[in-house]
This record gives structure tokens, C-alpha cells and sequence, in this order.
């Protein structure tokens, strides 16, 4: 029988296979450690407990606080009030929110991109829902040989290049240069007897390194490279 070395915060609620378990063996984490496979629901649980304790103080707080902040001592509650004392302290972090007469924090540039994008994003998911829907209805008869499969990785190609336009092609890199690190690593591992912490190490300092890269060049905007690839950037539609 397998040794449950689940160690921390996992031994909660989860079971995570490390890199030598077998698939084809793998049922549920309850029949790999020989429990009963269906055991008891943990809504009143200690654990679940705390969980709601922790919901109930902390996102009313996260819905009032920025209200009180925005609406200061004026009576229009739906306008933003510069009566706060400490308005002009944080003014220059606001921006135009999607509910009218409130102001959002824009400080952050990946959370500000995904506020100013809302519309986009919601119009992204309804389309493919409905796409989806769609293939699924006309696939017999129209595709017969295609899998769903297919249809998600062309959705999702499509979606990389409405959102980011030519930083779809960065992307693609970056994924590429990911998978080429951990399929050489993984052979080091195997074949070479490199140590099995080489492949997490190495995926985890390239994309750490490249979130700092991001953040200092911005986004690598292509000018860096040649002023003449700045024009590029204008087929980006919705995301930069």
C-alpha cells in the first residue's frame, strides 16, 4: 500500500501524485491510501469553518472599505468625494470605473488592463460559449473527423491574437522556450541521472526571471528592439 507523505496544508483535503505514480493504477486518493471511497462531506468541518469566518469578515470588507474610501464625506453617495482627508494622496492611482460616478484603482497594470478590458473579456466568453455550443451541434455533420479538442486549440489561438495582436507571437515564445526547458531537463533527468529537483528549478527561475523582465522592460515592447517595429503594436486590439 502507498505511504501517504502528504505534509502541511495538503494533508487537509488534498492528494497531489508526485512524478512516479502510476496513472493507469490511480483511482481516487481515498482507494490509494485504502480509506473508503466516498467519505464525509467536509462543509462541517473545522477546516470549512474557518473558511466562512474568514469570507464573512474579510470581502464585505473588500466591497466597503473602497467605498468609503471614494465617498468620503459627501451626501451624493454616488459620486466620488475629494472631502476625504486623504483623497490627493491616492487621486492619481483613480481612474473612470465601469459603475457610474465611482472611481477604480488603476495602479496595478496587470489588474488595471484587466478592469479597462471587462467588455472584451465578457464578450470573449460569450462568443465562446456559443461557438462551442455551435461546433458541438453541426460536428457530426459538418466535421465529422474533428475533435473538440481541435476546436479549443483554434479558439484559443484566435483568442491570443484578439487580445494581445502581435504580442501573441511573444507569447508563443515564451511558451515555446518553456516547453524546450523542461523537455531538455526531463531527459537530463532520466537519461544523465541529473537530480529529479533540476526540471521545477529550472522552470521556475526562467519564469520568475521573465516576470521581472516583463515588469523592468514593460511588456518588451518591440521599439527596444528597432523603432520601426513600433507600428506593430497598433494591430493589438484589446490587450497590449
Amino acid at each position: 500500500m502507498a505511504t501517504d507523505r502528504r505534509r502541511g496544508v495538503t494533508q487537509f483535503t488534498v492528494h497531489i501524485p508526485d512524478a512516479n505514480t502510476n496513472a493507469s493504477t490511480l483511482t481516487t486518493s481515498a482507494e490509494l491510501y485504502g480509506k473508503s471511497t466516498r467519505s464525509a462531506s467536509r462543509w462541517s468541518s473545522l477546516e470549512f469553518k474557518i473558511y466562512g469566518l474568514i469570507f464573512a469578515v474579510v470581502v464585505p470588507l473588500m466591497v466597503w472599505v473602497p467605498i468609503r474610501l471614494s465617498q468620503g464625506k459627501s451626501s451624493h453617495h454616488m459620486c466620488v468625494s475629494k472631502s476625504h482627508p486623504n483623497y490627493y494622496n491616492y487621486a492619481y492611482k483613480l481612474g473612470d470605473g465601469w459603475i457610474p460616478g465611482r472611481k477604480v484603482d488603476i495602479s496595478d497594470p496587470q489588474y488595471r488592463t484587466f478592469r479597462q478590458n471587462i467588455p472584451a473579456l465578457l464578450a470573449l466568453g460569450g462568443s465562446y460559449l456559443l461557438l462551442s455550443h455551435a461546433f458541438t451541434l453541426i460536428r457530426p455533420h459538418a466535421f465529422p473527423s474533428a475533435s473538440k479538442t481541435q476546436f479549443i486549440v483554434a479558439f484559443e489561438l484566435g483568442m491570443l491574437v484578439i487580445l494581445h495582436g502581435i504580442g501573441a507571437v511573444k507569447i508563443g515564445l515564451i511558451v515555446l522556450l518553456n516547453w524546450g526547458l523542461t523537455r531538455w531537463s526531463v531527459r537530463l533527468t532520466k537519461g544523465n541521472g541529473a537530480p529529479t529537483w533540476l526540471t521545477p528549478t529550472l522552470v521556475w527561475t526562467f519564469n520568475g526571471l521573465m516576470l521581472f523582465a516583463n515588469d523592468y522592460y514593460e511588456g518588451y515592447k518591440l521599439e527596444t528592439i528597432h523603432p520601426s517595429l513600433a507600428n506593430l503594436v497598433r494591430f493589438s486590439f484589446c490587450y497590449a
